[in-house]
């Protein structure tokens, strides 16, 4: 089980993503730092808890249009980790923006696809990287919220099976409002999701305690996306080190 902490960057700081109303999201305020800054938090995150992967959601890219990618740099210059990252990538022109800081997963959100002949061509661009590559299934109250047209219609488990025709095998599912809702437990639809796909799925949004992580590998989801729990000090850099000690990867 992989347990891959979030930040969500908002003006160049990490960010409090509250149920996706991004117009509402304020610098974090955290039991483990006292800044919003990019590389304090990433430095909690590492020396106090031990993680080895890291999600980081660009909402400047996603919202702004700002491609200032160059923290990335910073970051792997100081730290052995493993970024995932989705800033917005719906064209190749950003997608090298990225790919130049060599990041491992480029992630690509279903609500900022444009088209899936972006897939493709992206696919292309990859087919001699060592980058993987993963579709976030991104759905507000378990609907899906994609724009792109080939996709529109079709619920989380329809679009896993669509995209695992272009050889994709490793998908988010983000519910949105979930997200830093404390809602606690497990989305019904991600068990459904695991009983019908071999793909490897990461889920997120709404854990709050080591409970629901631990509920999480009884049925096998493959990884969990965690912020808020993280710095509310509802779940504990102790309990996450006697967890990876447990069951990491």
């Amino acid at each position: 089980m992989r347990i891959i902490p979030v930040i969500d960057i908002l003006n160049s700081k990490v960010v409090h993503g509250i149920q996706g109303e991004r117009d509402k999201y304020y610098p974090i305020k955290s039991v483990i730092s006292n800044s919003a800054n990019i590389i304090d938090i990433i430095d909690k995150f590492v020396n106090l808890f031990g993680f080895k992967e890291l999600y980081i959601a660009d909402l400047d890219a996603i919202t702004k249009n700002i491609e200032n990618f160059n923290y990335l740099n910073e970051i792997l210059k100081i730290y052995d980790i493993d970024i995932m990252i989705d800033a917005g990538i719906s064209n190749i022109k950003r997608a090298r923006k990225i790919l130049v800081h060599n990041i491992k997963n480029l992630i690509i959100g279903t609500e900022t696809l444009t088209s899936v002949n972006f897939i493709k061509e992206l696919q292309s661009v990859l087919k001699n990287d060592q980058t993987n590559l993963i579709i976030s299934v991104d759905l507000y109250k378990n609907n899906n919220i994609s724009k792109c047209k080939e996709i529109k219609g079709l619920n989380a488990l329809e679009i896993i099976k669509y995209f695992e025709q272009f050889d994709i095998n490793e998908f988010i599912i983000l519910d949105l409002f979930r997200v830093g809702s404390k809602l606690g437990g497990v989305s019904e639809i991600i068990y459904e999701i695991i009983n019908e796909t071999n793909s490897k799925i990461i889920t997120g949004g709404g854990i709050n305690s080591i409970k629901d992580i631990q509920n999480l590998i009884k049925i096998q989801v493959d990884g969990v996306l965690i912020a808020t729990a993280l710095h509310n000090g509802a779940i504990t850099p102790s309990e996450i080190n006697s967890f990876l000690e447990k069951y990491g990867t």
